[in-house]
């Protein structure tokens, strides 16, 4: 396929039940790429085999690690310490012990932490090293990568990291996640292996009910590590992509409502909205769908372990979303494909996108178009 200079590809790797999001963009002879967290460990094999395909000997312009959660950070970890795959990085956002305070951290932390270190990779240092997050002036924090990709650092906000910092090392202390030195955490991660976890599916039956599913109220997250996600907005040509990792909503949409004051708007249009939390419908709500109208909502997950994306996220974005929107997955399974209903699609006027039979993980290019097997 040829690759046009307007043209940005956003492709939901198979990460399982985690998120790891690869964004390429530029001209086809100079494609730049952005990596936006990397899966639990379970689902390396398939994760780094897609990224070693498409990055090949590019590199990556910048690899982001949204939050600690292990469906984000383990295959993190792995990509940084795969000397096979020798991935070179030219900067690292990652929100680690020495950006929440001086004290040492829990282990993955930690260990990422010190391993970004022993690399020698450029860790925040658009930030001056300081923590990636929104200021308190007002004022979004910016940065243009090759090729003109602006990235807005939407949140965290200080609040939210202040909260991660309590929770973290107070954890960290009670369980005895508290390295030494930096050589013990580095020995720490040789030592470590990564349990496999098992596949299993979660289905509903017959046509699900959006108005029901739609309305029914969701205890809100509140959790301190989903709450600190670092949320990007990225802005390349005519199209805005937002990145929500597992962001809370009340957090989410605070820091939205921030980023419209600053703008000047009462809603910003998006190309692809990567819905936070894998589709959780305690994460989505309807004012967060209504500041942020989007062409295409991203759900990145194939149900293992939480069962995401529930039936409430996805009903949300059929009810509250953007008319003639698409969702897209990126696996095929029993809950996903609940979806692929043309009378239920037809009567929003969207429809649902999948992966190839037989495969997984979904790339979309923007502006839209559909992934053919």
């Amino acid at each position: 396929m040829e690759v046009s200079s307007d043209t940005m590809t956003l492709e939901m790797l198979p990460a399982r039940h985690g998120d790891a999001l690869l964004v390429s963009w530029g001209p086809a002879e100079d494609r730049a790429h952005l990596l936006v967290d990397g899966g639990p460990a379970s689902a390396y094999p398939e994760v780094s085999g897609r990224i070693s395909d498409a990055v090949a000997g590019d590199g990556l312009e910048l690899m982001v690690l949204t939050h600690i959660d292990a469906d984000h950070i383990e295959g993190t970890l792995l990509l940084a310490n795969d000397a096979a795959l020798a991935l070179d990085v030219g900067e690292f956002w990652f929100n680690g012990p020495a950006q929440l305070t001086d004290e040492l951290g829990p282990a993955q932390g930690e260990m990422l932490a010190a391993l970004i270190r022993a690399r020698g990779i450029p860790h925040n240092a658009s930030f001056a090293g300081r923590a990636v997050s929104s200021t308190d002036d007002g004022v979004l924090p910016r940065h243009e990568l090759r090729h003109g990709l602006v990235l807005t650092v939407v949140g965290p906000d200080a609040d939210s990291l202040r909260r991660l910092r309590d929770v973290w090392f107070s954890t960290a202390g009670e369980e005895g996640l508290v390295f030494e030195s930096e050589d013990h955490a580095i020995e720490e991660l040789r030592r470590r292996t990564h349990r496999i976890l098992g596949d299993t599916y979660l289905a509903g039956e017959g046509e699900p009910d959006v108005a029901r599913l739609a309305a029914e109220v969701a205890p809100r997250d509140n959790a301190p590590a989903n709450r600190s996600s670092i949320v990007l907005l990225l802005e390349y040509a005519d199209q805005r992509i937002l990145l929500a990792g597992d962001a809370t909503p009340t957090a989410l949409t605070g820091a939205v409502r921030r980023l419209l004051a600053e703008r000047g708007v009462d809603q910003l249009d998006l190309t692809a909205f990567k819905l936070p939390h894998h589709g959780s419908t305690r994460n989505i709500t309807r004012d967060l769908l209504t500041l942020l109208p989007s062409d295409l909502y991203l759900f990145s997950s194939n149900g293992d372990k939480f069962g995401h994306p529930d039936d409430g996220g996805v009903a949300k974005c059929l009810a509250f979303g953007r008319s003639g929107a698409a969702l897209a997955f990126n696996y095929r399974t029993p809950k996903t494909l609940r979806w692929d209903d043309q009378r239920l699609l037809s009567r929003r006027r969207q429809r649902a996108i999948y992966p190839p039979a037989g495969e997984s993980g979904l790339a979309v290019t923007l502006p839209l178009t559909v992934p053919t097997g």
